[in-house]
C-alpha cells in the first residue's frame, strides 16, 4: 500500500465489497485495519462502505475501493441514490 498515490491530507472513499463468501465481521475488521493503516498516514476516510456489493458465486473475500475525494465528487457522493442495491436519501 505504500505505493498508493494519496499523501497526508487527502480525503478518500473507502469501499470494503464482500465477494459473498466472508462474513460481516470479517469485512469490518479488514475495513478498520485499513482506515487505521490510512489514518496513521494522514490520509481521511469522510466516506465509507462495507458489505456485499458486487458478489461472486461460490467466492470468498473482499474487494477494497479508495477514491481521492475533491468537492465535487464529494457532493456527487452524498447526492440521492435509489438503485436496487444502493439507496440514501
Amino acid at each position: 500500500m505504500d505505493d498508493l498515490p494519496f499523501r497526508a491530507g487527502d480525503r478518500t472513499l473507502l469501499i470494503v465489497s464482500g465477494l459473498g463468501g466472508a462474513p460481516a465481521l470479517e469485512l469490518y475488521l479488514f475495513f478498520h485495519h485499513i482506515h487505521r493503516y490510512l489514518q496513521n498516514r494522514g490520509i481521511r476516510v469522510v466516506e465509507s462502505l462495507v458489505g456485499n456489493y458486487l458478489t461472486c458465486l461460490g467466492r470468498d473475500g473482499c474487494t477494497v475501493t479508495l477514491t481521492r475525494l475533491d468537492e465535487e465528487l464529494h457532493a456527487l457522493w452524498r447526492a440521492p441514490v435509489h438503485t436496487p442495491t444502493l439507496r440514501w436519501p
